[in-house]
């Protein structure tokens, strides 16, 4: 399943499915359906000989959340007093102190070492290990494979924690006493963040290069994890009855005591109800692999789709900004542009065949054929990867593989889904990608995604990828560029990380020039985030942005911005844009000068400033290098 996030977020998506190729003529019918053709220019040498094709097919299958199942043997968790998911696998722990990890995709289950953590408070995970704290204030380290536990850091210096939560591998814990401290997961070494303003702490989250809370009082907060700076989000108290929380895909669901399931986005504070009022018994609450799971106070296990209803267009931005990066930036690549889009209920299964089967009849030797696809998908372990279509049923991998290898040029695909990585491997009833064929999956076959791939591979196409400096980007720029982007992202695997997976085809020239890189491409500090953006001009006293990889119109969900302040961005005169850590977090920068020992930046985050640091404290984000 796609889940949309964040990446971020389309949400568990959307049952969307989008899927572009690109092609050359084709009929008109409905208002679903869209076409453009730009005329022909001869293309220069080592381009692309002949034309570019481009169908762009969206669909959200609405109505879906909020729907559960339940999963395993009744009852079978009715004695869990912690619990955490890493690596796809759900672990907790029992009162009589066993460790047990379970597989959600049955409800199958084990136990792991001995009956040691009967006095275990908080149990989390991070990179590779588990991690616990203990009532006597002991941080101990757990070897997920056999539950053996060693204790890290000074004894007892975790017992006033009232809430914990992990980011970049680093551990924020909230005391009682009001404090926030980080802690060095790697040697226990901890320091306080701010001042004591978290003694009313319930619950604690991380994403992306932030911190969120939940206060006694329902009150939700975004917190600085470089110096403990907070401010609300959405309603004051709107979460006082939460009674289990997680994040998914860049959005918060919280089961209440009412018993809904609200899903939050932690951009705006905006809460929607998903499903029915189901929820009023849950009392654990985990995100795995695109899908939630909640243990019942029955002792139940159940499988939740969170995904929140959305409009069947919500996400057709998202081939739509493909389409604009390809025909916009690939000028004179080519011997021309021609697209078709298919959208909402028009997007069945036969339509979507008919799609790829139009592609091969049209497409030459000499062209190229693109496909972006996002969908609700994921990957079973013997037919494979498969999406749901609009009319409620599925296309499988092995279908599209042989649509693929009929057709005649190479193909780009690019391919967001949860457990997108499975259609790059093969199953007993699903064969190898073809050779004519280079596919980018945004996750791996066991992962759930949002929109990492769609903001990595638009920046690569307007010119972050361009390593050679030659003003174009080819095909194996594409791909190291979303390689390196992920590893910034996600440098250690583990709960919420995504791993990209690339097949490169046999016959397909990773020359092949895609697009120019564009003057307009700027570097925008929002929050505490860096993101790529298009400067689109001034609008009073603001620039007029569209970010890479996000909606661009108010109203859409997961929309952030459209203006940035002009501190608040890097343009190209600028220098070049930076990351310095400071307090295990990384602050946007603007590179004002550097040589191998020192640099000397101006931050461009909630914390404008100017400052020399050591230059092993700076890396260069965008898959940069140091000069």
């Amino acid at each position: 399943m796609r889940s949309a996030s964040c990446l971020p977020l389309k949400s568990l998506l959307k049952d969307i499915a989008i899927i572009f190729l690109l092609a050359v003529t084709l009929p008109l019918s409905a208002s679903a359906q869209f076409s453009i053709a730009i005329p022909a220019s001869p293309p220069s040498a080592g381009n692309v000989a002949g034309g570019v094709y481009y169908l762009g097919i969206a669909l959200n299958q609405a109505g879906e959340a909020g729907t559960w199942a339940q999963v395993g043997e009744q009852g079978g968790w009715k004695a869990t007093t912690a619990g955490t998911v890493l690596q796809e696998k759900l672990y907790t722990i029992e009162t009589s102190g066993k460790l047990y990890v379970t597989d959600p995709a049955n409800g199958s289950w084990h136990a792991l070492g001995k009956a040691e953590f009967a006095a275990t408070q908080f149990l989390f995970s991070a990179g590779t290990n588990l991690y616990t704290i203990e009532s006597d204030g002991n941080l101990c380290r757990v070897d997920p494979s056999n539950g053996v536990s060693s204790q890290i850091g000074k004894a007892g210096a975790w017992k006033n924690t009232v809430a914990a939560a992990v980011l970049n591998d680093q551990l924020f814990t909230a005391e009682s006493g009001g404090g926030l401290f980080c802690t060095d997961l790697g040697n226990g070494v901890w320091r306080q963040i701010g001042g004591n303003d978290f003694g009313q702490t319930e619950f604690m989250f991380s994403e992306r290069n932030s911190l969120f809370t939940i206060e006694t009082d329902g009150t939700l907060y975004r917190v600085s994890p470089v110096d403990g700076a907070w401010s609300a989000i959405g309603q004051a108290g709107a979460w006082n009855g939460a009674v289990g929380a997680c994040v998914l895909g860049g959005r918060l669901y919280t089961a209440e005591k009412s018993g809904q399931l609200i899903s939050t986005d932690l951009h705006t504070g905006s809460r929607s109800s998903v499903g029915r009022a189901d929820f009023a018994a849950t009392r654990f609450i985990f995100p795995v692999g695109g899908k939630i799971y909640t243990i019942e106070t029955s002792g139940n296990l159940y499988r939740v789709e969170a995904s929140a209803s959305e409009k069947m267009d919500e996400f057709d931005c998202f081939p739509d900004a493909f389409e604009r990066a390809f025909r916009d930036q690939g000028t004179g690549l080519s011997a021309g542009f021609q697209s078709r889009k298919i959208t909402g209920s028009h997007a069945t299964r036969a339509a979507i065949l008919d799609g790829f089967g139009w592609l091969t009849h049209e497409a030459k030797p000499e062209d190229l054929a693109v496909i972006y696809l996002t969908a609700h998908g994921g990957t079973d372990p013997k037919t494979g990867w498969s999406i749901g279509t609009a009319d409620a049923k599925s296309l499988q991998a092995r279908e599209l593989k042989a649509q693929l290898r009929q057709i005649h040029c190479p193909v780009v695909f690019l391919l967001e889904t949860c457990g997108s990585g499975g259609f790059a491997s093969a199953h007993a009833d699903d064969p190898p990608v073809p050779d004519n064929v280079t596919v980018l999956c945004a996750c791996t076959a066991a992962e759930s995604t949002n929109n990492p791939l769609d903001i990595a591979a638009l920046e690569a196409l307007y010119g972050r990828a361009d390593f050679n400096g030659d003003g174009l980007v080819d095909l194996d720029e594409l791909t190291r560029y979303v390689e390196r982007r992920y590893q910034e992202w996600w440098p250690t695997p583990g709960q919420g990380a995504n791993e990209p997976v690339i097949a490169h085809g046999a016959t397909v020239t990773g020359s092949i020039k895609l697009t120019h890189d564009s003057p307009a491409l700027i570097a925008v500090a929002i929050g505490d985030d860096y993101w790529s953006a298009l400067n689109e001009g001034r609008q009073g006293d603001l620039l007029k942005i569209r970010l890479l990889g996000w909606p661009g119109d108010p109203g859409k969900s997961y929309f952030i911005a459209n203006t940035a302040s002009p501190a608040r961005v890097c343009l190209p005169s600028d220098g070049r844009p930076v990351q310095v850590i400071a307090n295990g977090h990384w602050r946007a920068a603007r590179l004002l000068h550097a040589d191998d020992a020192k640099a000397r930046v101006h931050y461009i985050d909630d914390h404008p400033e100017d400052e020399t640091v050591s230059s092993n404290r700076v890396r260069y984000p965008f898959a940069g290098k140091a000069p």
